[in-house]
């Protein structure tokens, strides 16, 4: 079963050009219900979708099955979890844009990369023992078991995990003195970081 689209069975049923909402919405107040279903999920740009009308019985009743599958417990679940590390991973390369340091924007892209890896794992590894029924969840499981398969994926995750690896074993002081910051060569000093946490633990409000 090839793969197109979790939401398109076929690449002729996309749009063939880029959707505008139609005049007639604004007269039926339907972009103020589409408002209401989209308007706390601004990152995923849902709304073109419902702009896009299917034009195939057989299509549409592609996207149905979906829809019935993440009406179930299980296939939520996971699909929602996936989305969370996705919501982490582009959060983290927001950040990175938000810097100026070449360095700091490195090390955040890393970051996101190994969440990026650690989503499609575990999305893999979870959907493939999942009791699925829709064409769509089904091609796209095998779809996704093949990239998580692949030499790409696997070289990626290798590269990740030892690059964080590397840069975690790195250690260094910071000397402070007035409006003076000092970097310089970690010589086996004493470590203070637990007596810090311990000393502000009484202000955690939450997992941090």
């Amino acid at each position: 079963m090839s793969f197109e689209s979790i939401l398109f069975e076929r690449a002729d049923d996309r749009p063939a050009k880029k959707p505008s909402m139609p005049a007639f919405f604004m007269d039926l107040n339907l972009d103020q219900i589409i408002e209401a279903v989209v308007g706390q999920k601004e990152e995923y740009n849902l709304r073109p979708f419902f702009w896009s009308p299917l034009t195939r019985i057989g299509a549409i009743e592609y996207r149905h099955e979906v829809m019935q599958e993440l009406e179930r417990e299980e296939p939520a679940r996971i699909i929602g979890s996936f989305a969370q590390g996705m919501h982490i991973m582009r959060d983290y390369l927001a950040r990175r844009d938000r810097l100026f340091y070449p360095l700091q924007k490195q090390r955040w892209f890393i970051d996101a990369v190994d969440v990026y890896c650690g989503a499609v794992g575990t999305l893999s590894r979870e959907i493939w023992g999942a009791d699925l029924k829709s064409r769509g969840f089904l091609a796209f499981r095998q779809y996704l078991k093949a990239y998580t398969d692949s030499d790409a994926f696997a070289s990626l995750v290798k590269d990740t995990t030892e690059l964080k690896a590397d840069m975690d074993n790195v250690n260094y002081c910071i000397h402070v003195r007035g409006k003076t910051v000092t970097v310089r060569r970690c010589e086996s000093e004493d470590d203070f970081s637990a007596d810090v946490e311990k000393t502000f633990e009484r202000f955690k409000q939450g997992d941090t």
